[in-house]
């Protein structure tokens, strides 16, 4: 219990039993016994053994009397309804689909439509969790796998009027241009088969890819690798390509797609024939749905347990020293003594009748996660060579735990700055993206700044204050401060940031970096290709770049060390009030508050009799 859902009740039904009480006692003042004379009683009184009987007496009354005040106060806080707020994460049998969409320019012609065929393939797969990758001369993440349907119809629909505007490059797919060549399809497709979670449990793993195979520009996966890496992770290409086989190029491309995806154990489709979109919702629904858990929800449910059972202890406790005291009861006294003993069992079982449900709360806090993803990254200088970035993982899974209800947003910094996971009420959505978040490659990185996020976190944060007032806007920043590039620097800005935390990850030994962390790639190290060294680069943690960064937000500065409490995180952050939403969770209808009210009537009338009874 941390709260009551009436508290006003308390004071109310306590001042009610004590009128109630006094009522009957004077009702029943003048209908006691007469006293009774009996002569020489002072002989009797100054007996040692009467003066022990009388002290003993006297403590069991008093302690019957606070046993009975005791009930009557919990039976007050029961009718007042104690509540908690609870995280539950529903069950749910659903599939995970990655929608990857080839956005280079031999696709623009056609990719609205396959948008459209997206959202169609969405909206007629309810309860699965999408996601979707865009990707270019560079992959990037444009939401992670969730099962929230009106925030995949959002998102598409976000990308889909890009299209329909005519601006084609925007924050609509943002880093998926600048590097090298115009069209890597196989590190794009490579992405997308490692965009999964939860890959510890059976579960229905699928990747709409729509490209025409068309490669320009020097890929470190190819078709063929994805196919195979699709295979190892359980995960099925269903391929659709836009294009028109008019020579031998674009007829090997096609081929060498069928290729991979019939592999995985998908099909390929061209998107020209007639029926394709049914074909593919089709295919992905045949596969059976596994049992997981959906989205957690955060839910205000009555908490009576530890009220009901002190409120049962005590009746007990009263009607034990009633025994003890030589309480006569009248005849019906047995079903008096039945009566309050069901009632306090039917307290602590907590009865609860078919239909209605817990009410859905939300925090009003929106949190961003700013997560460094670059190579620097995937330094395995943690406990039995962990990268850093998978230290990062478990620490924004205890954030989400500790702000759930809140909503959340992913940025992620690499050569360029992306929000990959707009702001969503998801929890499990904002540690997908970070999980299945891959580092940039030895080969597609230019140099990483640990500040290259500070301009688009300003506009993010801007856009958030103006659309969602009054919501505190929290930051964390995930990062080793590693800076290895030649260009300026920006400097972030506290405006808007009402807490938050900079995280700090690696060691001064620091750690050397595979040169491609996307799992099919290369397995070798990085080089030291400096002058005068050799063998493996060591990349190191720059805690004064992060505490100046950290300085920069206003927020403290936290290193993060295997092991290490995670209270100092989330000391500078407020975790915000919690507000109705609609919608709720079938539960029942609890009627521990209806047993609560009979018993306190029952308490009262035999309390005031008890106690009309030792005065006669």
């Amino acid at each position: 219990m941390n709260a009551l859902l009436h508290p006003w009740l308390v004071p109310v039904v306590l001042v009610a039993v004590l009128l109630t009480a006094v009522v009957l006692l004077r009702r029943a003042r003048g209908r006691g016994a007469p006293d009774l004379l009996l002569a020489h009683a002072d002989r009797l009184t100054a007996l040692p053994a009467h003066a022990r009987a009388r002290r003993r007496h006297r403590v069991l009354l008093a302690a019957r009397l606070l046993s009975l005040l005791v009930a009557v106060v919990g039976c007050a806080v029961l009718l007042a309804r104690p509540v908690d707020v609870t995280t539950v994460a529903p069950d749910s049998r659903s599939r995970d689909v990655v929608l990857c969409l080839d956005v280079s320019s031999s696709m623009s012609a056609t990719d609205a439509a396959v948008v459209d065929a997206f959202a169609r393939i969405a909206r007629d797969s309810p309860g699965d969790r999408v996601g979707l990758v865009l990707f270019a001369s560079r992959p990037v993440q444009a939401f992670p796998l969730t099962d929230d349907a009106s925030y995949v119809a959002d998102q598409l629909a976000r990308v889909r009027a890009a299209y329909a505007t005519g601006t084609t490059g925007s924050v609509a797919w943002a880093g998926t241009t600048g590097g090298d060549g115009t069209s890597v399809i196989g590190d794009g497709a490579a992405t997308c088969v490692t965009s999964f979670d939860r890959l510890g449990s059976p579960r229905a793993r699928s990747v709409v890819l729509d490209t025409d195979n068309v490669v320009s520009g020097p890929q470190r996966v190819t078709i063929d690798q994805v196919g195979r890496l699709a295979v190892q992770r359980g995960v099925r290409l269903y391929a659709l390509n836009p294009a028109e086989l008019t020579d031998d190029a674009t007829r090997g491309a096609a081929a060498s797609l069928r290729a991979a995806a019939e592999a995985s154990g998908g099909q390929y489709f061209p998107v020209s024939a007639p029926g394709t979109v049914p074909a593919v919702v089709d295919a992905l629904c045949a596969r059976e749905a596994a049992r997981g858990t959906g989205a957690p929800q955060l839910l205000r449910v009555d908490d009576p347990v530890v009220v009901a059972v002190v409120v049962a202890l005590a009746v007990g406790v009263h009607l034990l020293l009633g025994a003890l005291t030589g309480d006569a009861r009248r005849r019906w006294g047995a079903f008096v003594v039945a009566g309050l003993v069901a009632a306090s069992v039917a307290l602590v079982w907590g009865p609860v009748v078919p239909g209605g449900s817990a009410p859905l709360r939300s925090r009003d806090v929106d949190v961003y996660l700013v997560v460094d993803g670059t190579l620097s990254m995937a330094a395995q200088d943690g406990p039995g060579g962990r990268t850093r970035l998978a230290a990062v993982g478990d620490d924004v899974a205890e954030l989400t735990r500790r702000y759930a209800g809140a909503r959340f947003s992913t940025i992620v910094s690499t050569t360029t700055a992306v929000q990959t996971m707009p702001l969503t009420t998801d929890a499990s959505a904002a540690l997908t993206s970070v999980t299945s978040l891959v580092p940039s490659t030895a080969g597609s990185a230019s140099g990483s700044d640990p500040r290259q996020a500070s301009a688009l976190l300003g506009r993010v944060l801007s856009a958030g204050a103006r659309t969602a007032p009054g919501r505190a806007q929290l930051v964390f920043y995930f990062g080793d401060g590693e800076s290895t590039s030649d260009r300026p620097s920006g400097r972030f800005g506290a405006d808007g940031v009402a807490g938050g935390a900079v995280l700090g990850y690696g060691t001064e030994r620091g750690g050397p970096m595979r040169e491609s962390p996307l799992d099919g790639g290369s397995d070798a190290f990085v080089q030291d290709t400096r002058p005068g060294h050799t063998g493996d680069a060591v990349s190191h943690e720059d805690p004064a770049t992060l505490r100046a960064i950290a300085t920069e937000l206003g927020v403290p500065f936290v290193q993060r060390d295997a092991g290490a409490s995670f209270d100092p995180v989330v000391a500078d952050a407020a975790p915000g009030r919690l507000r109705p939403v609609d919608g709720g969770r079938g539960t029942g209808t609890p009627l521990t508050w209806v047993v609560a009210g009979l018993l306190l009537v029952a308490l009262v009338a035999d309390g005031a009799h008890w106690w009309t009874r030792r005065r006669s």
